[in-house]
């Protein structure tokens, strides 16, 4: 048999006992990559980045080097599939980078035996800004939430939602409609450092609480926001006076 060149792995087959004198020299690495896939990532716990190692053979001209173990250290922001993978007969192999809650750069890290290849991933704060503003008239109570892509990249599906307290009843809604007891946009773009907005009106009772929530997604951001009013019902005493009607 022939265990030379680059393929791995290889099987010998032995039809008898035999001496086998086997000599080892230590593989060239002529190129070791590491790449991510085009962002732009968040810091949401959502986006997965697809990184892509690949190595080829020093030795010979620049064969695959299939079959190899390459070690993945780095992931401080967010976590890897895996911490090793083997190179496929291409001499390539993906693993996943989970984004983190926390923005920053994350550098990862390839190591090949002696060799190393680091790529970083720019995982970005929430580009997604609200305001939830609440006026009351009386017994009405108008809700404007207003959303911001303070981010330099375009927002894409963003939809605005608010709900309608349990104890009030819906009056209005501008900007969206309502589906059973929410308010939403319909999915929007958001250029960065534009704005959008969502308004509606409900009708409370005498007394109790009012608690709104209110929040925009896009495909790579969340945002959360509330509000709470406490509607008191003022009982006026009656007062009987006792008189004498004559003539």
């Amino acid at each position: 048999g022939d265990l030379s060149g680059t393929t791995s792995p290889i099987s010998l087959t032995l039809d008898s006992d035999k001496v086998v004198t086997a000599t080892f020299s230590p593989v060239e690495v002529a190129s070791l990559t590491l790449t991510a896939a085009p962002g732009p990532w968040y810091a949401n716990g959502l986006d997965v980045v697809a990184l892509t190692v690949q190595a080829r053979d020093g030795a010979g001209a620049g064969a695959p080097l299939a079959g190899m173990e390459v070690v993945l250290s780095g992931a401080e922001l967010g976590s890897l599939s895996e911490g090793s993978v083997m190179l496929d007969e291409m001499g390539t192999a993906v693993v996943y980078l989970t984004a983190g809650l926390v923005s920053g750069t994350e550098r990862i890290t390839a190591t090949l035996g002696e060799n190393t290849a680091v790529v970083d991933i720019a995982l970005l704060a929430n580009p997604l800004v609200g305001a939830l503003d609440v006026v009351q008239d009386g017994l009405v109570f108008t809700f404007t939430l207003t959303v911001t892509n303070t981010g330099d990249y375009v927002q894409n599906n963003v939809v605005l939602t608010g709900t309608i307290p349990t104890n009030t009843a819906f009056v209005s809604v501008a900007g969206g409609s309502l589906t059973g007891a929410e308010v939403a946009t319909a999915p929007q773009t958001i250029a960065p450092q534009a704005s959008t907005a969502l308004v509606w009106t409900v009708q409370a009772g005498l007394y109790g609480d009012v608690f709104v929530t209110a929040g925009a997604a896009s495909d790579s951001s969340r945002l959360s926001l509330s509000a709470e009013r406490r509607i008191y019902r003022v009982t006026l005493p009656l007062v009987f006076y006792q008189a004498n009607l004559s003539r």
